[in-house]
């Protein structure tokens, strides 16, 4: 039950929260969404509209981490965040140790730059149907989306370090 309960809230960190921040971003631009994401005290809330916020959170919160791949994932491996060459010869007789480092470290990562990614959209957004903020608002967002991003690139590290630990790294081809 753990196990399942601490998978849940990794996948939740890392898809449907971004998804949902990129979903109430573009919400601006669509009456449906708008409505879905609804909070008038006068309406219900209703099973199918909890549904398609669930799925639109989950199918934005995938898009953003291929984006986020592209983009951010490049970025830390260029800037000197070293891929290490698992040996995954070894995972069957440490999947729990390497399930534990996705998990707890993984995860994290994920959502840290998944949120990074999703914040911009949210914010670009915003500014598109609302208007320019001001230049405090924009101090605070650059100031969250550097920590997003340098939370990321520790978070990154530590699973790399993590999972090299637990799998070995391949050193030759015949490894």
């Amino acid at each position: 039950m753990t196990e399942s309960l601490d998978r849940s809230f990794g996948l939740i960190i890392a898809f449907l929260l971004p998804g949902f921040t990129c979903l109430a971003g573009l919400s601006a631009f669509s009456p449906t969404l708008a409505t879905w994401l609804s909070a008038e005290p006068t309406r219900d809330p209703t099973l199918g509209g909890f549904m398609y916020v669930v799925l639109g959170s989950l199918a934005l919160g995938l898009v953003v981490s291929a984006v986020r791949w592209a983009i951010i994932d490049t970025l830390h491996h260029v800037t000197g965040v070293k891929k290490p060459e698992l040996h995954f010869g070894r995972l069957t007789k440490n999947l729990l140790a390497y399930q534990l480092a996705v998990e707890y470290s993984y995860r994290y990562f994920q959502f840290y730059s998944n949120m990074a990614i999703a914040g911009i959209v949210a914010a670009i957004s915003y500014q598109i149907a609302n208007g320019i903020w001001s230049v405090l608002a924009w101090i605070g967002i650059i100031a969250l989306e550097i920590i997003l991003i340098a939370a990321s690139r520790d978070s990154l590290k530590r699973y790399y370090e993590r999972v090299s630990q637990v799998l070995g790294t391949r050193v030759g081809a015949d490894d």
